[in-house]
């Protein structure tokens, strides 16, 4: 017991549902790319090269507006790429924990200020490791026109959900 609350109780280890195998989910409104977002993130990791912050030096480089660090791309995916980890229907419970395996990310173009970005994720395999479960989610950024910005490919690692180890 901790400061006086019952504890927790530790759920069940099952595997994840591999009905998600295929699914997708797309995020529900446009993210906006802000100036203002982007020069406190450049800011913020020390990324301070002119073209994140000045629209004459992104011009000077060819570029039609300020750009993000490639690395911005990830706000996107820590606000909306949880999905579908937070769905109750995959079966993941909250311990044991997942762990990021791997993950790639490729930039089809930089993240320029007045974009206005969507966001959707894909499950695409769910698989056994030994004891444990490999899942591999792909993460879309698209323009409004359906232009490419970025794709994320993150592999996770649920500990010890494996068909045979949760029964």
């Amino acid at each position: 017991m901790l400061f006086g609350h019952k504890e927790e109780k530790e759920n069940t280890r099952m595997p994840f549902n591999r009905e998600f195998i295929g699914r997708s989910w797309k995020a529900d409104h446009v993210y906006e790319v802000g100036r203002e977002k982007i020069r406190e993130y450049a800011v913020a990791i020390g990324e301070t090269h002119p073209a994140y912050l000045d629209e004459e030096a992104a011009a000077d480089l060819g570029h039609p507006a300020p750009y993000a660090p490639p690395t911005f791309a990830t706000t996107l995916w820590f606000r909306m790429g949880t999905w579908p980890l937070t769905d109750p229907a995959l079966g993941k419970a909250k311990k044991p924990v997942c762990l990021l395996g791997d993950q790639r990310v490729l930039h089809h173009r930089p993240i320029y200020v007045g974009d206005r970005l969507w966001f959707r994720t894909t499950v695409k395999e769910i698989r056994d490791i030994g004891r444990h479960e490999l899942l591999h989610m792909e993460h879309r950024i698209e323009a409004e026109s359906g232009e490419p910005v970025t794709t994320i490919n993150d592999k996770m690692i649920s500990r010890g959900t494996a068909a045979g180890v949760a029964a």
